[in-house]
């Protein structure tokens, strides 16, 4: 696999995911104006609590799946043992949590859903629960087997079906936190249904609880436990604390702030989507060209740099257009939310290295635990004090500290010839162009949109640019060579 899968690959995750945040962000204003911002902090704070529980459902197989593919592939039916065994356990295991959260409800919503009716809203949250487990399972098979386009039109066709849904039960129905639960249960459980279909129809998949695999893959997904539940649990624990201080209205604006931030994040993640199995057919080759990594890598880094600033300096604009009256404060929090995200930046290319070896996957939890306890522990300090900024503050010092206990563990086990220092400079010229280009913003132009003060953010981003040009002159002119090359070559044929 060449370097052209995988852009071509991390093109078409990036497009699909910015295309359903599009669509999301396009729905906005018909969000905003049936969900309170009491709506929104519910279906957000129950979102976040899902998003720590499927890991803990799933065991965190979603990362083995990546891996253990890799191994299997050459071995059809090993493979159809292999996706057989880790549906079955991730459903049975579903099951036993939806029963356990059942007889725990008095204390769930006692400590973590304040304000919320367990019937029906935390209720439909569960069973949606077990059907978004096995989704993301599937999402992740197609991933490992390098299906982008199949992966991209499944999460188009599941998000178009909840958009309908969604419309009809909240915008029609006027059901609203609970209409937007219930569109999930019913998407998620057809989204079940069509991976069954469509891994049988392929013949990928047999039934079984094979207990070699599970416990072959459960050794390599368990320590890995830690770390993916800490980085969504700090996350939850904040919303929790913000409900706790403020109220369920206060977490609807921090969630919408949260969900144009991260959009920064949602690039990095989509292009190392495909980056990471391009990454492990790297290092299983006898002779590893880590030059060729290495100068992926940073045209990459270049590339997120100026996503990130076209989300922080016109996240103002984007949230005035789309979002009601009620939501328009949100905004400020948006670029330190980015600014986080950049931060978090060399973290994707050294944890590869970490999920590479297997052995090194235990040794993850360090950081993700140790910094996810030190977020919690600022967020119950600084949320106090500062509120929303607190909670933002608490996850920016504690990605500090994760990226750095990662790149100090992944340089132990193999140095790729990755430069901190090259992804240092670029954050602290992406954190300058941010504070320029927002300046007006948070000084003269925070309630009202200026078309001077946007006009002079668009010549920030131009002279980003302008850098980002000379900076990669050589990368840019060798690559311009050789697309005239080919194309030479297929006229002359």
């Amino acid at each position: 696999m060449t370097n052209k899968k995988v852009l071509k690959n991390s093109l078409i995750y990036t497009f699909n995911n910015i295309l359903l945040k599009a669509f999301n962000f396009l729905l906005l204003p018909l969000y905003t104006a049936f969900l309170t911002t009491t709506d929104y902090g519910v279906t957000n704070l129950l979102a976040s609590f899902s998003s720590v529980s499927t890991y803990i459902i799933a065991f965190s197989l979603y990362s083995a799946i990546i891996r253990f593919y890799a191994d299997y592939k050459q071995d059809p039916e090993k493979v159809k043992t292999f996706f057989g065994t880790i549906i079955c356990f991730v459903f049975l295991s579903g099951c036993v949590f939806f029963i356990l959260a059942l007889l725990l409800r008095k204390v769930l919503s006692l400590f973590l859903f304040q304000g919320i009716d367990f019937y029906p809203s935390v209720f439909m949250a569960l069973i949606a629960l077990i059907f978004t487990s096995l989704y993301t399972l599937y999402q992740n098979i197609l991933k490992g087997m390098q299906e982008a386009k199949k992966s991209a039109l499944v999460s188009i066709s599941y998000f178009l079906l909840q958009v309908l849904l969604n419309i009809v039960f909240v915008a029609f129905l006027r059901w609203g936190a609970n209409g937007v639960l219930l569109s999930l249960v019913i998407s998620s459980t057809f989204a079940c249904i069509w991976m069954l279909i469509d891994l049988k129809r392929l013949h990928l998949v047999r039934f079984c609880i094979d207990k070699t695999i599970l416990k072959e893959t459960l050794r390599y997904s368990i320590p890995i436990i830690p770390h993916n539940l800490s980085t969504q649990i700090a996350q939850f624990v904040s919303r929790v604390f913000i409900n706790g201080t403020s109220s369920l209205a206060t977490v609807g604006l921090f969630s919408l702030a949260s969900r144009f931030g991260s959009l920064a994040d949602l690039i990095q993640s989509s292009v190392n989507a495909a980056f990471q199995p391009w990454f492990y057919e790297q290092m299983n080759k006898k002779g590893v060209d880590r030059e060729q990594i290495v100068e992926l890598s940073n045209v990459l880094v270049w590339f997120y740099s100026f996503l990130f600033l076209c989300v922080g300096l016109f996240c103002q604009e984007l949230i005035s257009l789309m979002a009601s009256s009620q939501y328009q404060e949100s905004w400020k929090l948006v670029p330190l939310i980015v600014i986080t995200f950049s931060i978090k930046t060399p973290y994707y290319f050294y944890i590869n290295i970490l999920f590479y070896y297997k052995k090194a996957s235990k040794y993850i939890f360090t950081a993700t635990v140790s910094s996810s306890l030190v977020n919690v522990v600022l967020s119950y300090f600084l949320i106090k004090k500062y509120g929303m900024y607190g909670s933002v503050a608490a996850d920016a010092i504690s990605m500090v500290l994760r990226v750095g206990i990662i790149v100090l563990i992944a340089n132990k086990f193999t140095k790729i010839g990755y430069s901190l220092w090259y992804f240092i400079k670029l954050t602290v010229l992406t954190v300058l162009f941010l504070g320029v280009g927002l300046y007006f913003s948070y000084t003269r132009f925070a309630s009202v949109l200026s078309l001077r003060n946007s006009l002079y953010k668009i010549v920030v981003l131009f002279v980003f640019l302008v850098i980002v040009y000379l900076s990669n002159k050589g990368s840019i002119k060798g690559t311009l060579e050789i697309l005239k090359r080919k194309k030479a070559g297929k006229v002359n044929e």
